[in-house]
């Protein structure tokens, strides 16, 4: 189905083209227009010798949108964030340009999990356009205009995808600048050869020079679910762009491999074979190895309008409440793990995404399903809610790695899952759960997040994790992740915007908080 339509739907994109484009994007500080030249090929036709000339790309406040009719405080607290984000940014520009992550304590660089391939850079560009950092986004621009991606060295092909694929293509449908599309290709076509497999199930790993792929040997030869199950926004979006159908072919097939194994109960173990139809082990789990695989089946069908892949999100959505949830307290909410026939009572901050997930489910059933959508709409909250204890159980009020549920009370980590590593899937889910409820809690819970990460967090060159969020005055882990900026700070900053600044049924976020926009 999704194939099918891609050819109309770029043939409606080009009859655009011919025309010239005028296109009411949210973005910037404020609700803005984004005026492009009649022709959209900006490589030609400029005198700049890049190719690219800014100038055609010019910003101004939307005629009805009155900056002073809102809250001050709320306007405040948003530049409060943009300000953070550019003390996070302009260490790394200044120290680290084009590599990968800086050291926020000593001003040294880090490779980063991409090795050097201008992670924070790219990952960090469409926040600069949704806060309006025009200077800061020409410079990234330009660097990745000169970047070469055939690097020797064997790299995550789910990292790559979800931080330079999905970097480079929201970016590029925010200015229309096919640099960046061409830069996005170039990547996602170094990726391919991972689905070189017998069964199509893409490996982990990849060089990207010799296109040799694996998967790591921890996982005992077999892929992982919630890696294999992220790349389905980035590569339909890339084919919808491209009038390539090679890109939507290879991760659909994906999908189609692992819904026709699916377990009975719906509960999917994380490590799936690459070379017969099939599961290797029986960790089940929705926090780390298993997390965004069931939140891009969601998001596909809302990119699209798929039916089938909205049907089968909403069947795994009740299988993993039937088979994984627990309430706790009447009104917090969260996922155990399971291990063979075993539940273990533990929760990753990375699964707190799920909060923002079954909202995102709930409005989009609303109007079919009422009590479908209470009852997602209140699992969401719960989640939300637990995620906020994670942060105040905590005298730096940041969370750990994880915690476990023991006699009716969430129970803080041993050390080795003590650290804050910055990640946003909490302050995700508030932004969801704010945009749809309007409750002022989710904001509160953000901010006071926000505060707590000025006081343990910043250095005088950026943000930097923390060992142990549990002692009062922590020691740092010496990395400013690059995630840090493309989505926590992203979703604090959305978490104090309008509505109509990325409104939710215009734009999907892929998992690193990329916004794509809606077929």
């Amino acid at each position: 189905m999704i194939l099918g339509a891609l050819s109309k739907l770029n043939r409606k994109l080009s009859l655009q083209q011919m025309m010239g484009i005028v296109m009411l994007v949210g973005i910037g500080s404020f609700t803005t227009i984004v005026y492009f030249a009649s022709s959209l090929d900006l490589q030609e036709n400029y005198s700049n010798p890049s190719g690219f000339d800014p100038y055609t790309v010019k910003i101004r406040n939307v005629v009805g949108y009155n900056p002073e009719s809102e809250d001050a405080s709320i306007a405040g607290k948003r530049e409060s964030i943009k300000e953070a984000f550019k003390h996070a940014y302009h260490g790394y520009e200044t120290y680290c340009f084009g590599q990968g992550e800086l050291n926020p304590v000593s001003g040294n660089c880090n490779p980063g999990i991409l090795d050097n391939m201008g992670l924070t850079l790219i990952d960090s560009m469409d926040t600069m356009l949704i806060m309006g950092l025009r200077d800061e986004y020409f410079r990234a621009r330009e660097y990745v205009r000169t970047m070469d991606f055939n690097k020797d060295s064997s790299i995550s092909v789910f990292e790559t995808n979800i931080r330079i694929v999905g970097g480079l293509i929201s970016a590029y449908e925010f200015t229309q600048d096919k640099v960046l599309l061409a830069k996005c290709v170039e990547v996602a076509d170094k990726l391919l050869p991972a689905f070189n497999t017998r069964n199509g199930i893409p490996h982990g790993i990849i060089n990207l020079k010799r296109g040799i792929s694996s998967n790591p040997s921890w996982t005992g030869g077999s892929s992982i679910l919630s890696e294999i199950g992220t790349l389905q926004l980035e590569f339909v979006t890339l084919s919808y762009h491209t009038n390539n159908t090679i890109y939507a072919k290879k991760v659909l097939q994906v999908y189609d491999t692992l819904k026709k194994i699916q377990p009975e109960d719906g509960l999917y173990p994380v490590y799936v074979s690459s070379t017969s139809n099939g599961f290797s082990g029986n960790q089940i789990t929705v926090g780390g190895l298993g997390d965004s695989f069931y939140e891009y089946i969601l998001k596909l069908s809302v990119l699209t309008g798929d039916t089938n892949y909205k049907d089968w999100y909403y069947e795994l959505a009740e299988k993993l409440d039937e088979g994984l949830g627990f309430k706790l307290k009447e009104d917090r909410y969260y996922f155990a793990e399971k291990l063979g026939n075993q539940i273990q009572h533990k929760f990753d901050h990375l699964a707190c995404f799920t909060g923002g997930m079954y909202a995102l489910g709930a409005e989009n059933i609303k109007h079919i399903d009422k009590n479908m959508y209470q009852k997602h709409m209140e699992i969401a909250k719960g989640i939300g809610r637990f995620c906020g204890d994670m942060y105040e159980k905590n005298p730096t009020n940041l969370p750990c790695e994880n915690v476990r549920v023991s006699n009716s009370d969430i129970k803080m980590p041993n050390h080795a899952a003590a650290s804050y590593t910055m990640r946003p899937e909490a302050i995700e889910t508030w932004f969801y759960l704010w945009r749809y409820t309007k409750d002022p809690i989710w904001r509160d819970l953000g901010w006071k997040a926000f505060l707590a990460m000025i006081k343990h967090t910043r250095t005088d060159y950026g943000f930097s994790g923390l060992r142990d969020s549990r002692q009062e005055k922590p020691l740092k882990d010496q990395t400013q992740q690059s995630y840090f900026l493309a989505e926590t700070l992203k979703y604090l900053y959305l978490l104090f915007c309008p509505d109509d600044v990325l409104p939710l049924d215009k734009f999907v976020f892929n998992t690193e908080a990329h916004p794509i926009r809606i077929k």
